[in-house]
């Protein structure tokens, strides 16, 4: 039992089976958030739809530089700021806009709510796990997927207390909409601060890099 246990874990390590399902469930999300769109015909769904698809698209760019071994900093972390830096402020300002309409979001669906409440808990624990191993196998692959797994829970967690507000019919609820709005702000804060983050540590690793491989284009100049 226990030899099999370490097989599947060695395929699931060299095949990378949990970034594949952690790509594939952002892509499910879209997929959902598209029928429901064209269902209900609410424009938040268009802006949590691209969230989605962005997220799926952005893992999918790391796994790739993951598997053609640019794995430092300067690569991951650099990659990372320029997509949040370029695609959160449109999403953001979508969803502000929508927060300030008569209602944000009517679930088509009800079964969408468990979808929601489920991918929510799964991308927290995924960031979490993240977090940890990344810190402690000193990864920036994982401490960049731990980033976009805690943006994902956050945005699930904020859309799926909205549309719990929505159904238990509680959208005139001032005091809960301020609740939803600080959410939304505290998100995009941290996206700022993570920007800022990556950004610096992908600039200091690239400097560092350059002069790696500068004394040692110059052995003679490093004596």
């Amino acid at each position: 039992m226990k030899d099999k246990i370490e097989w599947v874990k060695y395929l699931a390590s060299t095949y990378d089976f949990g970034d594949w399902f952690g790509i594939g469930a952002g892509v499910t999300m879209g997929i959902i958030n598209t029928f429901a769109m064209i269902h209900g015909k609410s424009r938040v769904f268009a802006a949590l739809l691209s969230f989605y698809f962005g997220l799926s698209f952005m893992r999918l760019v790391l796994l790739i530089l993951k598997k053609t071994k640019h794995t430092r900093a300067c690569a991951m972390d650099l990659a990372s700021a320029l997509f949040l830096s370029l695609a959160m402020p449109t999403f953001n300002i979508a969803l502000f806009v929508l927060e300030n309409g008569e209602v944000l979001i009517d679930f088509p669906f009800e079964f969408m709510i468990y979808g929601y409440a489920f991918y929510a808990f799964y991308k927290m624990v995924s960031a979490i796990r993240s977090i940890f191993l990344g810190k402690k196998e000193k990864s920036p692959y994982l401490q960049c997927i731990a980033v976009f797994s805690t943006l994902s829970a956050a945005y699930t967690m904020i859309s799926l207390m909205v549309n719990l507000v929505y159904q238990t019919g509680g959208s005139e609820n001032h005091a809960m909409q301020q609740i939803e709005l600080s959410l939304l702000i505290i998100t995009m804060l941290y996206e700022l601060v993570m920007i800022i983050v990556l950004a610096v540590r992908g600039f200091r690793d690239l400097k560092q890099y350059r002069l790696v491989k500068q004394e040692n284009n110059n052995p003679i100049a490093s004596r």
